[in-house]
């Protein structure tokens, strides 16, 4: 085995290894450890690979939002050559889903309302419903908690679209989001 192939390896290891005990301890001090070390090494690359990509995707949510403003321009200047395979841009809609939660998290309601405007297009491209109703439903919250009024209520469609889709575990999860988050 190339020592390239180990290094994938070892890295695709270590994030698992993270995630568990994340999960299972809520401490995600090791998590932390482990995104920097990754991210330390991509850095040192002019370019990411997609593995590179699916890796950070992986880690994504233990960054902090600094590391998550950086990290996706750095993805975002290295995903262009991969623009017209479909993976990438389903891999770049889950990365940007989670980076709007945190933006939210960190009541950076008119930089989510950005990464919203920048991933609905692709949402619709590639017809994934499910995520348009949980885009609806965050753009409804970012856009209440700036006091931008909007002939659509986003939050009402979003929660018809998961009732539509008989997806009533996201429509439990996206009651707790609008509950945590609109203010």
């Amino acid at each position: 085995m190339a020592s390239k192939d180990d290094t994938l390896i070892k890295n695709i290891l270590n994030i698992c290894d993270a995630c568990i005990i994340s999960q299972e301890t809520d401490d995600f001090s090791h998590a932390h450890k482990v995104a920097r070390k990754l991210l330390n090494e991509f850095s040192k690359k002019n370019h990411l690979f997609i593995r590179d990509i699916y890796l950070i995707n992986s880690i994504f949510f233990v960054f902090p939002i600094e590391t998550a403003h950086l990290t996706m321009r750095y993805i975002e200047s290295s995903i262009e050559k991969y623009r017209d395979f479909k993976e990438i841009n389903l891999l770049i809609i889950n990365l940007r889903m989670n980076y709007i939660l945190m933006l939210m998290k960190e009541k950076l309601e008119k930089e989510a309302l950005a990464e919203i405007e920048k991933v609905l297009p692709l949402v619709k491209k590639y017809k994934i419903s499910l995520y348009l109703g949980v885009i609806y439903i965050r753009k409804g919250i970012c856009l209440h908690n700036i006091k931008i009024a909007s002939e659509t209520d986003f939050i009402q469609k979003g929660s018809t679209l998961l009732e539509i889709l008989e997806e009533f575990q996201m429509l439990e999860l996206a009651q707790k989001e609008i509950e945590k988050y609109k203010r």
